[in-house]
């Protein structure tokens, strides 16, 4: 479990010279995982954009795993088809790694399909569904921070 850990540490080190290219992002959401054994909870995450398309975020989550406190993280790489549309909704596609943690550690590869309002503006929702160990069914608020000037559609 520790390279995982290096892997994210060394992504999220490298926010300093994407942000000055891109966007941070802080988002709340709630999330749920259907299958033999069920978790829904909620949490926070942090992203760092790109200039281009591409989106680094890391999310934690806590909440209920079968009548148990449990916990799941995952750091996802999406790739955004509008990502500079200020109205509207945009369509998104990404997979990364998930770790839920309750009695024990269970690492899962997660493939994610979503969507969500105003990706160019300062703050929108998402809804994002897909695989990560079971059926996976996310929603919540993204607030972003751009840095420069405003960016140019490539």
């Amino acid at each position: 479990m520790r390279n995982p850990i290096i892997v994210t540490l060394a992504l999220l080190g490298t926010a300093g010279v994407v942000h000055a290219q891109g966007a941070r992002e802080f988002q709340i959401h709630g999330v749920g995982v259907v299958t033999a054994t069920d978790y829904f909870g909620g949490g926070v995450g942090v992203a760092i954009r790109a200039a281009g398309r591409t989106r680094i975020g890391l999310a934690g989550s806590v909440g209920d795993v079968d009548g148990q406190f449990g916990g799941r993280a995952a750091l996802l790489v999406t790739y955004h088809l509008a990502p500079f549309r200020q109205r509207g909704v945009a369509p998104y596609a990404g997979g990364g790694i998930a770790v839920f943690l309750a009695s024990t550690a269970t690492e899962y590869l997660a493939l994610v399909l979503g969507v969500e309002s105003a990706p160019g503006s300062q703050r929108g929702w998402f809804v994002e569904g897909g695989v990560s160990g079971g059926l996976l069914l996310s929603a919540g608020v993204r607030v972003r921070w751009r840095s420069g000037a405003p960016p140019r559609q490539p």
